[in-house]
């Protein structure tokens, strides 16, 4: 399930007994958390039916006591559990046997980063539950959050406003949460952000943003990409995050190549690729740097340093500066 799906679903009141919260973009899972704990609790019972735990520190027996406790008020009472990729084997066992026949007064949400889907717990969650993965929204899915947020707040945004906002504070959502309100008690009656609202108020929230180094990687900038990276990695950005997204770029880079040799002009590479014109300029200017026979050859590095990260003695900051440097000098 998508969680524009999962948020469609509990609009309109339905919350199913189990769901399993994967993923990095921690704004969305606390967004969607409250619509649910909305849904399902009257204020004045949250402290009765609404439980946070630790996966590290539950057992099985407490877990099955919450979940079978009846609600106070009515309702239907709330388990969170955080960090569920560290319950222990046991407690897991008894979550599938919950699974089979669960509380119709009981909503249980287990939180987690990143999760392979294919191990039987989380397998069995998504077969039998909800499983609702969280990461970063990109380009389009992008532009869309930030419409509907000003939309709720009764708000609007041109497209040259909103380009420039999004390349200034790029995908994190909290960031932008807080730029936007910003910019909706600056505008007041108006109601539209426009370009010169955008220029007078939002600075670069983030300048060592993933979006700076793909851009530094693409146009071979190996000591500026070296710097942003050591930035991003003592900023405490994930090496999977940052993995994800150069793999991204360089599958652009690859398409954008390709359509080059087709003499596609730049608005039907625009089309295709369906991304912003002015993410399609930078990208032309940096397929100029690759051969199409490099860009290919790429991939074995990419391969090869998310085997390395998985699996490797090597701390992954060493994985990704031999990757950027194999990369800016291919």
């Amino acid at each position: 399930m998508r969680c524009q799906e999962l948020i469609r679903e509990v609009e309109a009141g339905k919350v199913s007994p189990v769901y399993l919260f994967s993923g990095e973009e921690n704004y969305l899972k606390e967004d969607a958390l409250r619509r649910i704990k909305e849904t399902l609790i009257k204020p004045e019972f949250s402290q009765f039916n609404y439980d946070l735990l630790s996966g590290k520190e539950i057992s099985g027996t407490e877990l099955l006591n919450k979940l079978l406790t009846l609600p106070a008020g009515g309702g239907r009472r709330l388990i969170l559990i955080r960090d569920a990729q560290k319950l222990n084997p046991s407690v897991k066992e008894k979550i599938i046997e919950y699974l089979e026949s669960p509380s119709q007064t009981s909503c249980l949400i287990l939180w987690a980063p990143k999760v392979d889907l294919r191990k039987k717990f989380y397998a069995t969650i998504e077969k039998q539950g909800e499983s609702i993965a969280f990461y970063p929204l990109r380009d389009r899915e992008l532009s869309l959050w930030v419409r509907d947020y000003l939309s709720r707040r009764k708000g609007k945004i041109s497209a040259q406003a909103l380009d420039l906002l999004i390349k200034r504070v790029g995908n994190n959502l909290g960031e932008m949460a807080g730029e936007l309100e910003k910019l909706l008690i600056h505008i007041e009656k108006r109601r539209e952000i426009n370009l010169k609202d955008v220029e007078s108020l939002v600075g670069a929230v983030k300048t060592y943003t993933i979006f700076a180094l793909t851009d530094a990687i693409g146009k071979k900038r190996e000591k500026e990409a070296l710097g942003i990276l050591s930035r991003m990695m003592d900023e405490g950005t994930p090496a999977t995050e940052i993995l994800y997204m150069i793999v991204r770029q360089f599958r652009f880079l690859l398409r954008t190549q390709n359509l080059l040799e087709k003499k596609f002009s730049e608005n039907k590479i625009i089309q295709a690729l369906a991304v912003r014109p002015f993410v399609v300029k930078n990208l032309i200017i940096q397929a100029k740097n690759f051969s199409l026979e490099k860009l290919i050859e790429s991939f074995e590095d990419l391969l090869q340093a998310e085997i390395e990260i998985k699996s490797s003695i090597k701390t992954p900051r060493m994985i990704l500066e031999l990757l950027i440097l194999k990369l800016c000098n291919s």
